[in-house]
């Protein structure tokens, strides 16, 4: 299966996500991360400090068409109907759900999941 590459990154000083045109530089043992917010090079913004997070795409998209990054908060309805939040993460080579053993490519239609918020904005609906 082969899917894009690409990352958002939360910024947590400004409280906010960085998305438009987010890419990494290496710089021997640091990362930069630049954004292109309009496409164009004049407006790089350069990040070079311990404040941003990246989160990276799952390749997936939910049933509202949303994509699916780490860190996301999903929910679903297992096999005995009950609906289920969960967080996805990335662990052990694969995306998953933080409370469950599979990957979220262990279903072959990931529309079964919606994407509800994240653990930046929206900690609180993982409460419980």
């Amino acid at each position: 299966m082969n899917r894009e590459i690409k990352f958002r990154a939360w910024d947590n000083v400004q409280k906010t996500f960085i998305q438009d045109g987010v890419f990494i530089d290496m710089f021997g043992d640091v990362y930069g991360l630049r954004s292109l917010p309009n496409g164009n090079s004049s407006d790089t913004q350069d990040f070079l400090d311990n404040n941003i997070e990246l989160t990276q795409y799952t390749g997936l998209n939910d049933k509202t068409g949303k994509e699916i990054y780490e860190n996301d908060i999903i929910l679903w309805e297992n096999s005995d109907g009950e609906e289920v939040k969960d967080k996805v993460l990335f662990f052990n080579g694969a995306f998953r759900m933080r409370n469950m053993g599979f990957t979220l490519f262990d279903y072959s239609d990931s529309n079964i999941f919606e994407v509800i918020g994240n653990i930046y904005q929206n900690p609180e609906l993982l409460e419980n």
